[in-house]
């Protein structure tokens, strides 16, 4: 049957959008291979290569494709931890470096396997996690509070030069 799904579009940036998912067919076989469930952490395999989120609510008969990796957590690391590593390699040209762009670059499955990955303690990953959800949450705040100035700075200069060149205010 006709299921939604996610793909790679719907990663870009870190950020998983569900408000556009896209319908494929799918055995029932696969829909055991391709569930997704909370905690999940999706990474984009070509395009936005890298480029990953981790699932925070429940999503049944939803389902992904073959250009995401899904990774589980397991004992020993935290997805989370995992997605702030991805962002960091990304950030230093990791993904530049391993990823063949004949067309489009893909960061594919035996390539996500050996990449190198610095496996801190449990109690320290969830310390970096906790570290950086809160800074990247400040950032993201201020960013908003900019946006916001930027577009009440636009609609102020779209009326600035109405009113200049309609002839509602001298120069």
């Amino acid at each position: 049957s006709y299921k939604r799904y996610i793909c790679a579009a719907n990663l870009g940036g870190n950020c998983l959008d569900i408000t556009d998912l896209k319908e494929m067919w799918i055995s029932p076989k696969e829909e055991l291979i391709y569930t997704l469930n909370k905690g999940d952490l999706l990474v984009v395999e070509g395009g936005d290569v890298g480029s990953s989120d981790v699932i925070s609510k429940e999503m049944p008969n939803i389902y992904f494709q073959n250009s995401v990796h899904r990774v589980r957590q397991k004992q020993g690391f935290i997805v989370e931890y995992l997605r702030y590593f991805l962002m960091f390699a990304k950030s230093i040209g990791y993904m530049e470096q391993v990823c063949n762009r004949a067309t489009i670059m893909h960061f594919t499955k035996e390539k996500f396997g050996q990449m190198p990955f610095i496996v801190a303690p449990l109690c320290e990953q969830s310390e970096i996690v906790a570290f950086l959800d809160k800074k990247c949450a400040a950032i993201g705040s201020a960013k908003d509070r900019h946006q916001q100035l930027i577009t009440k700075l636009e609609e102020y200069k779209k009326s600035l030069i109405y009113n200049a060149v309609t002839g509602k205010i001298e120069c």
